[in-house]
């Protein structure tokens, strides 16, 4: 088993399979194997497969919580956040002085639209934890979602005097200010979530939005050709930010617009 997590460790994750799929061709129930199993299954997007080693681990070890960390995980990427929040919560329940299951937790919650759950859950933990920086991004996504735009300002604002490079932070530090008219604050905030993450093609939709209300059509065009270029499926919002906007334009020809924003 130590030869198997060295291999994975390293990047020889099919030399890893290799020995896990040995140990339990001797020991068919081996926890350890089935749990790394799960992970290299779930980081290939095997997810069914992912399931069924991380159900195996869990009957040896129902109480282990990276195992329970790992069954959560698989059920979010699945898609089935409430049994997701159920792991994530028992593991919570098993380890309260640690963070990640509590966060996972907050997290999940987010992710359900459950924003009462989200900001009980992710308050306490950044009263626990006040330096967990992805917890405030988290605490202040929930809290702008849920209206309370000053809460969400002061979350956000926390997490980036943490770590400027939360990228979701600034995204979401650009919605709190472009809600309370601070056009130019919200398209710096857009301008820095993009970046960090140069692929970010939300937060250059949003940009193209704020410098369009700004009266700044040329530069909110080429936000838009840069959320065109990197998702095409931003189409509908372009057209609906460029036609219903006090400062925007009526185009006749959307396949005009589509070929000026390939240009």
């Amino acid at each position: 088993m130590s030869e198997a997590i060295a291999a994975f460790n390293s990047g020889q994750v099919d030399l890893a399979v290799s020995h896990c799929k040995n140990i339990l061709q001797r020991s068919p129930d081996n926890p350890a194997a089935h749990q790394l199993l799960a992970v290299i299954c779930l980081d290939r997007g095997e997810i069914t497969a992912s399931r069924q080693h991380i159900q195996r681990s869990l009957q040896a070890r129902p109480e282990h919580i990276p195992s329970l960390l790992i069954a959560g995980r698989v059920a979010r990427a699945d898609g089935d956040l409430v049994v997701a929040v159920d792991y994530f919560e028992r593991a919570a329940t098993l380890a309260p002085a640690e963070p990640e299951p509590a966060y996972l937790t907050g997290v999940t919650h987010l992710e359900q639209g459950n924003l009462v759950a989200a900001t009980s859950v992710l308050g306490r933990l950044v009263q626990l934890f006040p330096q967990h920086a992805p917890a405030w991004s988290s605490l202040g996504a929930a809290l702008r979602q849920a209206g309370k735009e000053e809460a969400a300002r002061v979350a956000l604002e926390k997490t980036l005097a943490l770590d400027p490079q939360q990228v979701d932070a600034w995204f979401n530090l650009g919605l709190v200010r472009q809600d309370s008219g601070d056009l130019p604050g919200a398209a710096a905030a857009f301008l820095t979530a993009l970046q960090h993450r140069p692929g970010y093609a939300e937060a250059a939709v949003n940009l193209g939005i704020v410098l369009q209300e700004n009266g700044d059509l040329d530069e909110a065009m080429n936000a838009y050709r840069r959320a065109y270029r990197l998702r095409a499926d931003t189409f509908g919002r372009i057209v609906n930010a460029l036609t219903s906007g006090s400062s925007g334009r009526l185009w006749l020809d959307l396949g005009e617009l589509r070929r000026l924003l390939v240009t």
